[in-house]
């Protein structure tokens, strides 16, 4: 281990990148293995972790490393190509580096075997060494394997489920993925973010709080000595009064009152004044430390590259991951639980909703099948999607299932609508598969994924279309440190509905309330929703026994949404909105039906904090209980449009994806005019964005290219520049532009509108 705790520290972080570009590169390398940039990359990559483990005297890393350097620097030369068999040998020697480097800063002791190792990476058969007894290999082989480095000569095998457009840059520390993934002996080692980067920017404006921090608390102590001086002066007054007669001289006294009001009106302006600097700079330092637990997504998403791989060769299948959303950025600790049910919901698509190559020729599909991986945000929320284009639910295999293992009676199951039979996957227990695999969990259902989202309090729903593929949709806070809450009242208490599952509040008169198949009814937006007490479905007492339409004045209620289904609940009383810290349940109620947990309230008042995917379920399980859901519409029909954004300003690139993407949009970025023609290839697009001034391709020139190509004849492009003489407008019509929106008045709304009436 490395003595100096901070060249280890430092080590952790450069050692863990360095392994990831390795990692990254080898997945595009297989599918473009003549590739020189990528394998450039690679090279600076191995080289810089030689000469830092060399450096720090991590003497079997820096061995491997300088072998991993050699083997690319062949390639380099042209002298070899790397193949797809001929990757999966540096994997071998990548994973036992990563071992050696965690070694090195403190973890386990790694034992490798590095003969055997560089054996394997050179593609010698492992039978012809001569291992010691006493020598333990981590990193499992076949007895025969191929050459790691093929002629140039001979063909490459690319790897079909590589995806080299869609690799998430990997910024920051990443767990380990060690040894071979399919291997019985695996076991999923906790995900822990090491190190947190924070832009030096960020950490001036912390620090320039924290010195107003500083400022603002010495005036509050020089307020509070007011106040000491002020209880000094009321003391003194006060005895010398109680000693005195009733006709004792009255200067006096007026002198130390006229002290007095003096003192209590320096002390009412002195403490409001600092008493709200001091709040507000507090929120301020609360809110940057808070962001600066805020990483981007591609940390975990870049892990299931190389997962998505190793599965689908191990199944025989064809599966390319395309990551898209990776800059979103969520809570530290947010990301670090949602690694273990992403990596669930990936395998079980690999393993149970892809077919075969060959199953996917038959029913017209290609044989390459794809599983999307999507990030965006809402106002308030992080949404992540895991969608496959495979076999897609079976409803009817669902619905048997859970009549076999008793969850349901075969009554209860027809009357139950699409949505909530695509539900019970969710249950406990819940599976239609008849075996077990490695690949997909071990036994372990969805149920386990939807308890770990639901104690993030998020949400987990699912849609599918039969033969067509699925779509996994988890909804999460993007921080864990507050929640807005809307507080309702029942009965004499008061309870805290998270604000992102309130659709809205409404007051509906009696008279508005109708019966469909027993159960009462409103309409909203003229479709028909179930509404119930929520004290009934907190099982507490009702206010009244019965209402009647007669006596009573509108009812206050509040509807639900939790994917597409809705809920309207009655309450007593619609009492205020608030930011709440939800405190967790102890471990003596790690879970409570319909509860999240609990929070105090500014009152002093302990509140519980409700679970509005409970209170859905809760009703479900109620009897000849339907919940009112949205019509599910076929798979790809809500598609978001996709825009390709190209700018070379990173910040003004970066406003303008954030803009597009609150309005609904999917955003591709590009650094240049090259970058976005490349990718416009790479798949379709339903508009261009794109600036004009930019290097290696000005935007006018990406758009005279686009008009060159006949399939790209109707796509809107959108030039959006400082340049804005007439002779530019005009030239920016010649190309072929169909919108010009000129930055100096650049107005969002412009930009959007423009785009609504284009796509």
């Amino acid at each position: 281990m490395i003595d100096d705790p901070e060249l280890r520290g430092l080590f952790r972080a450069e050692s863990e990148e360095h392994l990831q570009t390795l990692e990254n590169g080898l997945l595009r390398l297989e599918s473009q293995p003549a590739d020189t940039r990528i394998l450039d990359d690679l090279f600076r990559s191995a080289h810089s972790l030689k000469g830092a483990a060399r450096m720090l005297e991590v003497d079997r890393l820096e061995t491997l490393a300088h072998h991993f350097e050699d083997e690319l620097s062949a390639a380099r030369r042209g002298h070899r190509t790397i193949s797809s068999e001929g990757a999966d040998r540096l994997y071998q020697g990548l994973d036992a580096m990563r071992r050696l480097a965690q070694e090195a800063c403190g973890g386990a002791e790694a034992q490798v075997d590095i003969p055997r190792v560089l054996a394997q990476m050179r593609g010698e058969t492992v039978a012809e060494l001569d291992p010691s007894p006493q020598e333990t290999v981590e990193v499992a082989v076949a007895a025969e394997v191929p050459s790691a480095i093929t002629p140039v000569s001979t063909s490459p095998s690319p790897n079909p489920g590589a995806n080299p457009d869609g690799i998430a840059s990997a910024e920051h520390l990443l767990p380990e993925l060690t040894g071979p993934i399919l291997d019985d002996d695996w076991s999923p080692v906790p995900f822990k973010i090491e190190t947190i980067r924070v832009e030096p920017q960020r950490l001036d404006a912390l620090m320039t709080l924290a010195g107003e921090m500083a400022v603002t608390t010495a005036r509050a102590v020089r307020a509070l000595n007011v106040v000491s001086e002020l209880g000094d002066l009321w003391e003194e007054w006060t005895r010398d009064t109680a000693r005195m007669p009733v006709s004792a001289d009255q200067a006096k006294d007026s002198d130390r009152l006229k002290r007095l009001g003096e003192l209590l009106g320096r002390l009412e302006r002195t403490g409001d004044e600092e008493i709200a600097r001091l709040s507000m700079v507090a929120e301020e330092l609360v809110e940057s430390v808070r962001d600066l637990r805020l990483l981007p997504l591609s940390t975990v998403f870049s892990l299931f590259n190389r997962m998505v791989r190793d599965l689908s060769h191990e199944a025989g299948k064809l599966v390319r991951l395309e990551i898209a959303g990776g800059t979103v950025t969520a809570d530290k600790h947010l990301l670090e639980e949602l690694k273990d049910p992403l990596m669930h919901m990936i395998r079980n698509a690999v393993d149970h909703a892809i077919e075969t190559p060959e199953e996917r020729v038959s029913v017209g599909k290609q044989p390459e099948a794809v599983i999307r991986l999507n990030a965006y945000r809402t106002a308030t929320r992080m949404v992540i999607e895991i969608t496959d284009d495979g076999r897609g639910l079976n409803e009817k295999a669902i619905g048997e299932a859970a009549v076999r293992k008793q969850l349901l009676t075969e009554e209860a199951v027809a009357d139950l609508s699409l949505p909530e039979i695509q539900r019970l996957i969710f249950a406990p227990g819940f599976s239609t598969m008849p075996l077990i695999t490695d690949v997909s969990g071990r036994g372990v259902g969805l149920d386990v994924v939807r308890t770990n989202v639901e104690r993030l309090k998020g949400t987990i729903s699912v849609e599918s279309c039969p033969g067509r593929g699925c779509t996994f949709r988890i909804e999460a806070p993007i921080s864990l440190a507050t929640t807005r809450v809307l507080l309702v009242g029942v009965g004499d208490r008061s309870y805290a509905i998270p604000i992102e599952a309130v659709q809205m509040t409404f007051l509906v008169s009696p008279k508005e309330v109708f019966p469909i198949e027993g159960h009462p009814t409103i309409r909203w937006e003229g479709l028909p929703v179930r509404v119930v007490a929520l004290a009934e479905l907190l099982e507490l007492p009702l206010r009244t026994p019965q209402r009647s339409p007669s006596d009573e004045p509108d009812w206050p209620g509040v509807l639900l949404t939790i994917g597409s289904q809705r809920l309207g609940l009655f309450v007593d009383s619609l009492v205020d909105e608030q930011e709440v810290t939800v405190k967790p349940f102890g471990g003596l109620l790690k879970r409570v039906r319909n509860v999240l947990g609990s929070t105090i309230l500014s009152t002093g008042e302990i509140c519980m904090v409700l679970n509005p995917a409970d209170l859905i379920a809760s009703l479900q399980r109620r009897p000849n209980a339907s919940v009112t859901s949205n019509p599910v519409p076929e798979l790809g029909s809500e598609a978001k449009k996709v825009i390709l954004l190209a700018e070379d300003s990173i910040t003004t690139r970066t406003q303008e994806k954030r803009i597009l993407e609150a309005a609904g949009y999917e955003v591709v970025t590009a650094v240049d005019g090259a970058d976005a023609f490349v990718k416009l290839r790479s798949r379709p697009f339903d508009a261009v964005v794109s600036d004009v001034e930019m290097p290696n391709m000005t935007g006018l020139q990406l758009a005279e290219r686009i008009r060159q190509e006949p399939k790209h004849n109707e796509l809107p492009i959108i030039l959006v520049t400082s340049l804005a003489t007439d002779e530019d407008r005009k030239r920016g019509v010649e190309v072929g532009a169909n919108a010009y929106i000129t930055k100096g008045t650049f107005d969002q709304r412009a930009l959007l509108d423009i785009l609504k009436k284009l796509v």
